[in-house]
């Protein structure tokens, strides 16, 4: 993880040790990682996480010492476990599929056949009837989603979506809405995902670091990166950006097929939010799983999401 040598504290939210007044300037320590199979407990990893390069990592290790944050979705808790967002469409109009069982889904508004407030709000409150906590999310289409309206047509959407969810997703990129949006969501209790995507690319940890501390400065209860892994490197970075923000609120994403070892590995190692599709549905970004191959492979690798999972299932057999 070391292989791109600029200095810890570019990629971290905190001051350098040189600018903290009255202290003396140190070093950052830059102690390398372990190779594959050094780390206590390290388990082989499944065929879909193979590679040209192999990151060697404990996953149960990452998963037992990940922050706790006093943060929730609706019911949900985040923090000391990951959670499994399913994101859904208007298919079946806004009913789950049979034995799907996520922790959170994400609403894909910009999804959906329709758009209109009266059809949005009416797939919504199907979706409602699952007791799962929901997020709103109208993804504009430079950033990997379909809404190619106006400005404020989407801030009306919003104004529609936000009393039925739990908690929206705004691009960073949305200097017109972001604003308004983060506060219309927090005056009704809501929380908000302030998120940027990268399509093609993976930007230096120094770009998303800065994103980060922008987010969070503008209001975001949680801040989520994605951007597309072209190779080890990519996906080195971004995992590296996570583990230096271990205080910090956030979901990480290394989207495209070199990139779905991600949805385990950065949800093991401390990323509030992982995102998977319905077994029926097609993939909503690049590199996604199916919900329940991503639960067995998260549940294989991340010993406080395996325990979660047991007392999920345990609860829906005694129904």
């Amino acid at each position: 993880f070391a292989r791109r040598s600029a200095p810890l504290h570019m990629y971290s939210t905190r001051a350098p040790h040189h600018q903290l007044a009255g202290r003396r300037a140190r070093r950052p320590s830059r102690s390398p990682m372990p190779a594959t199979g050094q780390m206590l407990g390290a388990a082989p990893c499944p065929s879909h996480l193979d590679g040209e390069h192999r990151i060697g990592l404990c996953l149960t290790v990452f998963g037992m010492t990940s922050p706790k944050q006093a943060l929730s979705i609706g019911r949900v808790g985040l923090g000391s476990v990951p959670r499994v967002v399913l994101c859904a469409t208007d298919a079946r109009g806004g009913r789950l599929p049979p034995r799907c069982t996520p922790d959170l889904i994400e609403a894909r508004i910009d999804l959906f056949e329709n758009q209109t407030p009266e059809y949005v709000e009416k797939v919504l409150r199907t979706m409602r009837r699952s007791r799962y906590p929901m997020i709103g999310t109208i993804r504009k289409a430079s950033e990997g989603g379909r809404w190619r309206g106006s400005n404020r047509e989407r801030e009306r959407l919003f104004s529609t979506v936000l009393p039925l969810v739990d908690a929206v997703d705004i691009e960073l990129s949305a200097r017109a809405l972001i604003g308004p949006v983060i506060e219309a969501a927090h005056d009704r209790g809501r929380s908000v995902i302030v998120s940027a995507h990268d399509l093609d690319r993976t930007p230096p940890g120094t770009t998303l670091a800065r994103r980060i501390r922008t987010a969070r400065r503008l209001g975001a209860d949680i801040v989520k990166l994605a951007a597309h892994a072209r190779d080890m490197d990519d996906v080195s970075t971004l995992l590296r950006v996570l583990l230096l923000h271990p205080g910090v609120p956030l979901a990480l994403i290394a989207m495209g097929p070199v990139g779905t070892m991600s949805r385990v590995l950065f949800a093991a190692a401390g990323s509030l939010l992982t995102y998977a599709f319905a077994e029926d549905d097609a993939p909503a970004a690049p590199g996604q799983l199916p919900i329940r191959a991503l639960q067995a492979e998260l549940a294989r690798y991340c010993l406080p999401y395996a325990a979660l999972r047991r007392k999920q299932v345990s609860r829906r057999n005694r129904r």
